[in-house]
Protein backbone atom coordinates (compact mmCIF):
# COMPACT_ATOMS: atom_id res chain seq x y z
CA UNK A 1 0.00 0.00 0.00
CA UNK A 2 1.65 3.16 -0.76
CA UNK A 3 0.28 6.90 -0.60
CA UNK A 4 1.35 9.97 -1.84
CA UNK A 5 -0.36 13.37 -1.97
CA UNK A 6 -1.63 14.71 -5.51
CA UNK A 7 -3.15 17.34 -8.01
CA UNK A 8 -6.49 15.71 -8.70
CA UNK A 9 -7.79 18.08 -11.27
CA UNK A 10 -11.46 17.95 -12.57
CA UNK A 11 -10.41 15.35 -15.68
CA UNK A 12 -8.77 12.88 -13.30
CA UNK A 13 -11.49 12.93 -10.52
CA UNK A 14 -13.55 12.09 -14.05
CA UNK A 15 -11.38 9.07 -14.37
CA UNK A 16 -10.78 7.89 -11.36
CA UNK A 17 -14.64 7.60 -10.78
CA UNK A 18 -14.47 5.51 -13.75
CA UNK A 19 -12.98 3.01 -11.52
CA UNK A 20 -16.15 3.10 -8.76
CA UNK A 21 -18.18 0.29 -9.29
CA UNK A 22 -19.41 -0.56 -5.76
CA UNK A 23 -19.85 2.26 -3.57
CA UNK A 24 -23.07 4.09 -2.13
CA UNK A 25 -25.23 6.43 -3.75
CA UNK A 26 -24.07 9.84 -3.65
CA UNK A 27 -25.34 12.00 -1.06
CA UNK A 28 -25.39 15.22 -3.39
CA UNK A 29 -25.87 17.48 -0.41
CA UNK A 30 -22.25 16.73 1.47
CA UNK A 31 -20.77 16.71 -2.21
CA UNK A 32 -21.77 20.54 -2.23
CA UNK A 33 -21.01 21.46 0.98
CA UNK A 34 -17.00 19.67 0.22
CA UNK A 35 -17.14 21.61 -3.42
CA UNK A 36 -17.65 25.04 -1.45
CA UNK A 37 -14.98 24.34 0.70
CA UNK A 38 -12.73 23.47 -2.06
CA UNK A 39 -13.94 26.97 -3.90
CA UNK A 40 -13.51 28.69 -0.74
CA UNK A 41 -10.11 27.66 -0.60
CA UNK A 42 -11.08 25.61 2.64
CA UNK A 43 -9.77 22.72 1.47
CA UNK A 44 -7.25 21.34 3.85
CA UNK A 45 -5.14 17.92 3.00
CA UNK A 46 -5.54 15.46 5.45
CA UNK A 47 -5.12 11.54 5.57
CA UNK A 48 -8.82 11.44 4.40
CA UNK A 49 -8.44 11.64 0.66
CA UNK A 50 -8.84 8.88 -2.18
CA UNK A 51 -8.24 5.15 -1.92
CA UNK A 52 -7.68 1.97 -4.62
CA UNK A 53 -8.08 -1.68 -4.00
CA UNK A 54 -5.29 -4.19 -5.26
CA UNK A 55 -7.55 -4.98 -8.14
CA UNK A 56 -7.48 -0.63 -9.22
CA UNK A 57 -11.09 -0.09 -7.83
CA UNK A 58 -12.06 3.08 -6.15
CA UNK A 59 -13.13 2.17 -2.60
CA UNK A 60 -13.01 5.45 -0.67
CA UNK A 61 -13.91 9.36 -2.04
CA UNK A 62 -16.15 9.66 -4.24
CA UNK A 63 -17.58 12.50 -2.44
CA UNK A 64 -14.51 14.28 -2.46
CA UNK A 65 -13.84 13.38 -6.47
CA UNK A 66 -17.67 14.39 -7.46
CA UNK A 67 -16.90 17.51 -5.59
CA UNK A 68 -13.44 18.24 -7.44
CA UNK A 69 -15.57 18.19 -10.74
CA UNK A 70 -18.58 20.16 -9.24
CA UNK A 71 -16.08 23.07 -7.89
CA UNK A 72 -14.21 22.70 -11.09
CA UNK A 73 -10.96 23.44 -9.76
CA UNK A 74 -8.00 21.01 -8.83
CA UNK A 75 -7.25 20.66 -5.56
CA UNK A 76 -4.41 18.03 -3.69
CA UNK A 77 -5.16 15.39 -1.73
CA UNK A 78 -3.52 11.82 -0.57
CA UNK A 79 -3.99 9.05 -3.02
CA UNK A 80 -3.74 5.50 -1.21
CA UNK A 81 -3.03 2.35 -3.59
CA UNK A 82 -3.11 -1.24 -3.84
CA UNK A 83 -5.02 -1.11 0.00
CA UNK A 84 -5.87 -4.28 1.10
CA UNK A 85 -9.71 -5.98 0.39
CA UNK A 86 -10.00 -5.89 4.24
CA UNK A 87 -9.05 -1.91 4.56
CA UNK A 88 -12.82 -1.97 3.15
CA UNK A 89 -14.22 -2.94 5.95
CA UNK A 90 -12.80 -0.20 8.52
CA UNK A 91 -12.11 2.35 6.43
CA UNK A 92 -13.57 5.74 7.10
CA UNK A 93 -15.77 7.18 4.29
CA UNK A 94 -16.70 10.49 5.69
CA UNK A 95 -20.25 9.71 5.68
CA UNK A 96 -21.79 7.25 8.25
CA UNK A 97 -22.89 4.24 5.85
CA UNK A 98 -24.66 1.22 6.30
CA UNK A 99 -23.75 -2.39 5.10
CA UNK A 100 -25.79 -1.74 2.34
CA UNK A 101 -24.46 1.07 1.45
CA UNK A 102 -21.11 -0.24 1.13
CA UNK A 103 -22.35 -3.25 -0.44
CA UNK A 104 -24.70 -1.82 -3.01
CA UNK A 105 -27.44 -3.84 -2.15
CA UNK A 106 -30.77 -3.39 -1.38
CA UNK A 107 -30.86 -2.98 2.28
CA UNK A 108 -33.94 -5.79 2.96
CA UNK A 109 -31.42 -8.23 1.14
CA UNK A 110 -28.35 -7.03 3.36
CA UNK A 111 -30.39 -7.46 6.34
CA UNK A 112 -31.25 -11.24 5.80
CA UNK A 113 -27.74 -11.79 4.60
CA UNK A 114 -26.67 -10.26 7.67
CA UNK A 115 -28.66 -12.00 10.21
CA UNK A 116 -27.68 -15.67 8.51
CA UNK A 117 -24.30 -14.74 8.97
CA UNK A 118 -24.75 -13.88 12.53
CA UNK A 119 -25.65 -17.29 13.12
CA UNK A 120 -23.23 -18.98 11.17
CA UNK A 121 -20.31 -16.89 12.97
CA UNK A 122 -21.69 -17.11 16.24
CA UNK A 123 -20.75 -13.22 16.22
CA UNK A 124 -23.14 -9.58 16.02
CA UNK A 125 -20.20 -7.81 14.14
CA UNK A 126 -20.54 -8.29 10.53
CA UNK A 127 -18.17 -6.68 8.04
CA UNK A 128 -18.41 -6.31 4.17
CA UNK A 129 -16.06 -8.99 3.79
CA UNK A 130 -18.35 -11.68 5.38
CA UNK A 131 -21.02 -10.46 3.06
CA UNK A 132 -19.11 -10.30 0.05
CA UNK A 133 -18.67 -14.30 0.51
CA UNK A 134 -22.11 -14.87 -0.42
CA UNK A 135 -22.33 -11.98 -3.11
CA UNK A 136 -23.68 -14.11 -6.70
CA UNK A 137 -24.42 -17.04 -4.46
CA UNK A 138 -27.84 -18.90 -5.03
CA UNK A 139 -28.57 -17.64 -1.21
CA UNK A 140 -27.99 -13.92 -2.67
CA UNK A 141 -30.16 -14.55 -5.65
CA UNK A 142 -32.96 -16.23 -3.37
CA UNK A 143 -32.81 -13.08 -1.18
CA UNK A 144 -32.54 -10.75 -4.37
CA UNK A 145 -35.77 -12.40 -5.80
CA UNK A 146 -37.98 -12.34 -2.17
CA UNK A 147 -37.54 -8.92 -1.66
CA UNK A 148 -38.38 -8.02 -5.63
CA UNK A 149 -41.57 -9.88 -4.62
CA UNK A 150 -42.00 -8.11 -1.52
CA UNK A 151 -41.64 -4.47 -2.22
CA UNK A 152 -42.38 -3.17 1.88
CA UNK A 153 -41.50 -4.09 4.60
CA UNK A 154 -44.78 -4.44 7.18
CA UNK A 155 -43.68 -4.12 10.60
CA UNK A 156 -43.39 -6.84 13.20
CA UNK A 157 -44.80 -9.72 10.16
CA UNK A 158 -42.12 -9.47 7.69
CA UNK A 159 -38.97 -9.18 10.19
CA UNK A 160 -35.57 -10.12 8.58
CA UNK A 161 -35.92 -13.47 10.70
CA UNK A 162 -39.21 -14.50 9.04
CA UNK A 163 -37.61 -13.33 5.45
CA UNK A 164 -34.73 -15.68 6.32
CA UNK A 165 -37.15 -18.57 7.75
CA UNK A 166 -38.65 -18.36 4.16
CA UNK A 167 -35.72 -18.59 2.27
CA UNK A 168 -34.60 -21.03 4.33
CA UNK A 169 -37.19 -23.33 3.08
CA UNK A 170 -36.72 -22.85 -0.01
CA UNK A 171 -32.69 -23.55 0.08
CA UNK A 172 -33.46 -26.78 1.21
CA UNK A 173 -35.92 -27.63 -1.37
CA UNK A 174 -35.16 -26.76 -4.63
CA UNK A 175 -38.76 -28.26 -5.83
CA UNK A 176 -40.88 -27.27 -2.82
CA UNK A 177 -44.18 -25.14 -2.63
CA UNK A 178 -42.63 -21.62 -3.92
CA UNK A 179 -46.17 -20.55 -4.84
CA UNK A 180 -47.28 -21.58 -0.80
CA UNK A 181 -44.14 -19.27 1.08
CA UNK A 182 -44.88 -16.55 -1.59
CA UNK A 183 -48.69 -16.67 -0.26
CA UNK A 184 -48.53 -16.74 3.37
CA UNK A 185 -45.46 -13.84 3.11
CA UNK A 186 -48.66 -12.12 0.96
CA UNK A 187 -51.18 -12.73 3.34
CA UNK A 188 -48.37 -11.26 6.64
CA UNK A 189 -47.48 -8.18 4.17
CA UNK A 190 -51.06 -7.34 4.04
CA UNK A 191 -52.65 -9.31 6.88
CA UNK A 192 -55.00 -10.85 4.60
CA UNK A 193 -56.13 -13.44 7.57
CA UNK A 194 -58.39 -15.77 5.40
CA UNK A 195 -54.96 -16.37 2.79
CA UNK A 196 -53.40 -17.91 6.23
CA UNK A 197 -53.30 -21.26 6.99
CA UNK A 198 -53.93 -21.93 10.49
CA UNK A 199 -50.93 -22.50 11.23
CA UNK A 200 -49.52 -18.66 9.86
CA UNK A 201 -53.04 -17.79 11.55
CA UNK A 202 -51.36 -18.52 14.99
CA UNK A 203 -47.82 -17.18 13.91
CA UNK A 204 -49.45 -13.92 13.07
CA UNK A 205 -51.26 -13.57 16.42
CA UNK A 206 -48.18 -14.31 18.54
CA UNK A 207 -46.40 -11.73 16.81
CA UNK A 208 -49.24 -8.91 17.38
CA UNK A 209 -49.04 -10.28 20.60
CA UNK A 210 -45.78 -9.45 21.80
CA UNK A 211 -42.58 -9.15 20.77
CA UNK A 212 -40.49 -11.64 20.02
CA UNK A 213 -36.80 -12.73 19.71
CA UNK A 214 -34.91 -13.10 16.57
CA UNK A 215 -34.41 -16.78 17.24
CA UNK A 216 -38.05 -17.30 18.06
CA UNK A 217 -38.97 -15.56 15.04
CA UNK A 218 -36.88 -17.54 12.69
CA UNK A 219 -37.89 -20.73 14.39
CA UNK A 220 -41.13 -20.14 14.18
CA UNK A 221 -41.30 -18.90 10.43
CA UNK A 222 -39.56 -22.03 9.61
CA UNK A 223 -42.53 -23.79 10.20
CA UNK A 224 -44.71 -21.30 8.73
CA UNK A 225 -43.42 -21.62 5.50
CA UNK A 226 -43.66 -25.32 5.41
CA UNK A 227 -46.32 -26.50 3.76
CA UNK A 228 -46.20 -30.18 5.46
CA UNK A 229 -46.90 -27.71 8.68
CA UNK A 230 -49.52 -25.95 7.33
CA UNK A 231 -52.33 -27.41 9.66
CA UNK A 232 -50.54 -26.75 13.01
CA UNK A 233 -52.92 -24.89 15.63
CA UNK A 234 -50.25 -23.56 17.41
CA UNK A 235 -46.35 -23.04 16.61
CA UNK A 236 -44.32 -23.84 19.59
CA UNK A 237 -40.46 -23.32 20.11
CA UNK A 238 -38.16 -24.35 22.79
CA UNK A 239 -34.38 -24.54 23.45
CA UNK A 240 -34.11 -27.70 20.27
CA UNK A 241 -36.12 -26.28 18.21
CA UNK A 242 -34.09 -22.74 17.73
CA UNK A 243 -30.93 -24.92 17.90
CA UNK A 244 -32.16 -27.02 15.05
CA UNK A 245 -33.31 -23.77 13.29
CA UNK A 246 -30.05 -22.05 13.90
CA UNK A 247 -28.00 -25.20 12.70
CA UNK A 248 -30.03 -25.48 9.36
CA UNK A 249 -28.83 -21.66 8.71
CA UNK A 250 -25.56 -22.79 9.48
CA UNK A 251 -25.49 -25.44 6.97
CA UNK A 252 -27.08 -23.43 4.31
CA UNK A 253 -24.27 -20.46 4.44
CA UNK A 254 -21.63 -23.00 4.80
CA UNK A 255 -22.24 -24.31 1.64
CA UNK A 256 -23.14 -21.40 0.16
CA UNK A 257 -19.37 -19.90 1.00
CA UNK A 258 -17.70 -23.45 0.21
CA UNK A 259 -18.92 -23.75 -3.36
Amino acid sequence: MQTKVETITPTIAKYMLEKNIANRPIRWSHVEKIAKEMLDGEWQVTHQGIAFNESGFLIDGQHRLNAVILSGKPVTMAVTRDCEARAFDVIDRGVKRSLSDIIGEDRRVVEVMTLALKIFHGRQNITPSMINCLLNTRFHGLCQDFMAKFKRIRGRVTQAPIRLGAIINIMEDFNCNRVFIYNQMKALETQNYEMMTPCCQSFNRQVMERKMSSSELLSKALAVFDENKKDIQRVVFNSEIIESANQRVKNIIKNQITQ
